[in-house]
Order: structure tokens, then C-alpha cells, then sequence
């Protein structure tokens, strides 16, 4: 149960796994260490997923790599992986991405409830930073996706709407959609996220939204 409070090393603070999802744990980025209470503000940690995962397998008696395997890869008709961390470890193709994609846009396997909680702001208007992008007053996210909300300067750019949903990582990828103009972007990088992608991933996507406006 997304609602379910449970202790989490190594302060034994009671926190959910919507927190977890959502960055509202206080958990630093790496370690078992609180840099804030929990619901204070949003906090993203890597750390964070790592203990969801521990979750899962807890809960399920299911290995993470089983669990991703069955819930995951398989449905998608996407290859086998090892996924390593369940945060910055996952991996594919161009294509394989798109397949995700059309999924987050257009769900086959996920309830409407279930597909509102990863996609949709989760109400808690709570100050936060975005990584590499600095702190935002109303720092939205979802159970899993960042909700691009009012923050400017966004990644996603300033053509997309506010609630566009997505994320980037490390490797110099995003994706996003955009629900209410029911189209979306996708973008696979080659090397890690800096200031290059800061500089040209809003301009990226504002060349993507005109393409997709004619």
C-alpha cells in the first residue's frame, strides 16, 4: 500500500513509499543519512529508490530484477536487462525508450488511478530543487515522474505545458508528455548531463513542439 508507513534505515523515521516515489522523504541523494524530516521539502534521492526497491521485494517475495522483469520488461515486449540500481541503472535502445514512452502516453497496463499517481502532481506544494536546475518554490512531481509545473527555466522547455510529465538522467536522456496536447519527446543522450544539455535541451524541445504543431 502506497499509504503504508514503515521505518527506514537508519533513523527508523516513518515514511511511505508515496514519499519514497515522490522525494518527499528527506533522504539524501547516496546515503542512509536525513538532510530534512520527512514532507519538509523535496529532497530527491537516489537512496530513496533504493529503499522503494527494498520495499518490493519485502512486500512481494520477489527479487527487484524479478519483479521489473515480470511488472516491466515483459508486458512492454522489451528484452531482458539486468537492472542494477533500481535509480540510475536502466538502460536500452532509442526504440526501446519510445516503447516506454507510448506507454507513460498511452497505458495498456496501468489503471487510470494508477497512471494519475505516476503522472500527476502529487498535491504537496512543497519547495525543492530539481537537479541541475536549482530550487523552485512549488517543486511538483508525481509518484515517479517530475511534474514540470511553473518552474522556469524547465528542461522541458517553455512551449510545454505545465502538466507535462517526465524525467532526465545522468546519461544526457529525457522524456517527456505532454497529456493535455496529447504528444510527447523523447531524446537518448551520448554523454553525461552538464551544461551543454542545459543550454540546448530547452531550445531542443521548443524545435520538437513546433514540429509537432504542424
Amino acid at each position: 500500500d502506497l499509504a503504508d508507513e514503515m521505518p527506514v534505515p537508519p533513523l527508523g523515521r516513518p515514511v511511505t513509499l508515496s514519499d519514497l516515489l515522490a522525494h518527499r522523504s528527506g533522504l539524501a541523494m547516496r546515503t542512509d543519512e536525513y538532510k530534512n524530516a520527512p514532507h519538509l521539502k523535496r529532497q530527491y534521492s537516489n537512496r530513496g529508490y533504493h529503499v522503494a526497491a527494498m520495499i518490493i521485494e519485502q512486500r512481494t517475495g520477489v527479487s527487484w530484477r524479478g519483479w521489473v522483469e515480470a511488472m516491466i520488461f515483459n508486458p512492454l515486449g522489451l528484452p531482458s536487462r539486468e537492472p542494477g540500481s533500481p535509480a540510475s541503472d536502466m538502460f536500452g535502445s532509442l526504440d526501446e525508450l519510445l516503447v516506454f514512452a507510448r506507454e507513460c502516453a498511452l497505458p495498456r497496463f496501468l489503471t487510470p488511478a494508477s497512471h494519475a499517481l505516476f503522472s500527476e502532481d502529487d498535491g504537496w506544494q512543497l519547495g525543492g530543487v530539481t537537479p541541475g536546475y536549482g530550487y523552485f518554490k512549488d517543486c511538483q512531481w508525481a509518484l515517479g515522474a517530475e511534474v514540470k509545473g511553473q518552474k522556469e527555466p524547465h528542461w522541458m522547455g517553455p512551449c510545454v505545458g505545465e502538466k507535462s510529465f517526465g524525467h532526465f538522467g545522468r546519461s544526457g536522456s529525457f522524456l517527456w508528455i505532454d497529456p493535455e496536447a496529447h504528444c510527447g519527446a523523447v531524446f537518448l543522450g551520448a554523454e553525461e548531463f552538464g551544461e551543454t544539455h542545459k543550454r540546448l535541451w530547452g531550445p531542443l524541445n521548443e524545435a520538437l513542439w513546433r514540429l509537432l504543431e504542424q
